[in-house]
């Protein structure tokens, strides 16, 4: 990718890339779906696996955080929608990944997990 690529694209590529890794591995016969979003939802109940769940909550912040300050650059430059905070589209952009993974790990199709995808790029459009 070009350092000319737009924060949109890039974004754009995060959600293909992401959609085509699920599909391959469908494929081949790998596991779909997310170690750390199937972590999440076997932790939330299980008082051994709260150590962990902390562990994940904490990275999800970071990169939420990160990814925030991502989308407050796309939208100096013009490139992302203004129409929400970063905070919230980093939040939408992590439910599109998570609802992606959880479609492949169900078993839904490559245009279920691009009506996910291009959802979430509805917030991000300028």
């Amino acid at each position: 990718m070009s350092s000319s690529t737009t924060v949109f694209e890039r974004i754009s590529v995060l959600f293909s890339d992401l959609i085509d890794s699920e599909m391959d591995r469908r494929a081949s016969g790998g596991p779909s779906g997310c170690f750390s979003v199937n972590t999440a939802l076997e932790a939330t109940d299980d008082p051994e696996l709260a150590v962990p769940l902390q562990q994940l909550t904490a990275s999800l912040h970071r990169r939420l955080s990160i990814m925030a300050d991502y989308l407050l650059a796309g939208q100096a430059s013009g490139d992302i929608s203004c129409r929400l905070p970063p905070r919230a589209q980093a939040e939408i952009i992590n439910g599109a990944v998570v609802g992606m993974r959880v479609a492949a790990r169900v078993g839904s199709r490559r245009e279920s997990m691009r009506a996910i995808a291009d959802g979430a790029l509805i917030a991000l459009r300028p």
